[in-house]
């Protein structure tokens, strides 16, 4: 997908001032590199706050819609005020508007050791509501190891000639992934799939910490260990305590095969992560995929996966 054009980027400011008024600040935080998403802070002539986000993708602008209309709303309502008002969305440019939600992005803030370990604590509580909401697509899934074994094939294959993704690693993963059947009763929820400290806010208002949580477009039916793939093999990483601190408001701990399922996902997800970021010459995140494969790759050989 090519980047945003200056007539499309016209397009939407006129819808915006249309939808919210007229705009006094714009300040452009779409990513210097790796994704064609449009994101705009916008401040209004009055003072309002607002997001403007233009997908790169009509499947992540219909699964960003799916989850803020069809989901959120079923949240209780401790929940429900964790997440941002969408204002308005329009089809034809596959954009939304959202209120500006105050805080900090977690993973840029400055945060003293207790305030990180609530911030852990409230992504938990609301992981724990969100993977409870009934949802379209969600159940019971006995197809889903096929269809994982499916998405790795493909992954191979769209990857095919970048270093390390060879055939040897192919099979590695396959079996990997069907030895035990541990995805054979697999069970579909509610999921963020990009569930992590760069999507939580945190801000302080009369002493107390509050959280929101962002950016939908990844979100669909999906195994609950989804959401807590990426911070498992980063952030737990470098402070399990922060492990602790997630579970403590999740109300529980992965049971054996859900702890073994979080394990061969990671490993499996790797592979798209490496391919993704050579393909965009992302080095940092390609150098903590390959890491992580390597550490789980061994995890699996000494027999340690999932314990």
């Amino acid at each position: 997908m090519e980047a945003p054009s200056e007539e499309l980027k016209r397009e939407l400011r006129a819808w915006a001032e249309r939808t919210i008024g007229p705009i006094a600040e714009l300040e452009d935080r779409s990513r210097a590199f790796g994704r064609m998403s449009l994101v705009w802070r916008l401040e209004t002539v009055d003072g309002g706050q607002f997001y403007l986000k233009r997908h790169e993708a009509r499947l992540l602008y219909e699964r960003e819609l799916t989850a803020v209309r069809d989901w959120l709303p079923l949240l209780p309502e401790g929940a429900r005020q964790m997440t941002v008002p969408m204002v308005a969305t329009a089809d034809e440019l596959d954009a939304v508007i959202f209120e500006a939600a105050p805080g900090e992005i977690v993973e840029e803030a400055e945060l003293t050791s207790a305030e990180l370990h609530a911030a852990y604590q409230m992504a938990g509580a609301f992981a724990a509501a969100l993977h409870a909401l009934p949802c379209e697509g969600c159940g019971a899934a006995p197809g889903y190891e096929q269809e994982l074994v499916g998405k790795i094939e493909g992954w191979f294959e769209l990857y095919e000639g970048v270093e390390g993704l060879d055939e040897e690693l192919r099979r590695f993963v396959l079996n990997a992934v069907v030895a035990d059947g541990v995805f054979r009763d697999a069970v579909l929820v509610p999921t963020h799939m990009d569930y992590s400290p760069r999507n939580w806010l945190l801000h302080r208002e009369d002493g107390a910490l509050w959280l929101h949580v962002i950016d939908w477009e990844r979100a669909r039916p999906e195994l609950w260990v989804q959401d807590v793939a990426r911070v498992a093999e980063d952030h737990w990483q470098r402070d399990p305590a922060l492990r602790e601190a997630f579970f403590l408001g999740y109300g529980r701990e992965p049971s054996e095969i859900e702890a073994r399922q979080l394990k061969l996902l990671s490993l499996a997800n790797m592979v798209p992560t490496i391919g993704w970021a050579r393909a965009r010459e992302d080095h940092r995140f390609e150098g903590w995929a390959r890491e992580v494969l390597g550490r789980l790759h061994g995890e699996l050989v000494r027999g340690e996966l999932g314990s």
